[in-house]
């Protein structure tokens, strides 16, 4: 899984290179934890497993919603993100 993710940052930033004398931006967009079944089963999973209802809880309020990923994303194709190239990195 974290290879697949250096693979698609180290493809964009070739992309990134090579396309920007013809004016095309690349980003790519590194999400943190997003919210799904997967996840918070692994959350929940570590929670039985250590009992530790401080990480439990810092872990749930750190994931981001996959709307947020996606507003993200629509702002970056959008001409208000014009100056913007590179990596976004979320939470």
């Amino acid at each position: 899984y974290g290879s697949s993710k250096g693979g698609v940052h180290g493809f964009a930033m070739v992309l990134r290179e090579n396309l920007a004398e013809h004016g095309v931006r690349v980003n790519d967009v590194c999400p943190g934890n997003v919210v799904s079944p997967l996840k918070i089963s692994v959350i929940e999973a570590t929670l039985r497993d250590t009992g530790d209802r401080t990480a439990y809880e810092a872990e749930m309020a750190g994931l981001v919603q996959a709307e947020g990923i996606a507003n993200i994303m629509a702002w970056l194709a959008s001409d208000d993100a014009a100056d913007v190239t590179g990596t976004i990195f979320t939470r």
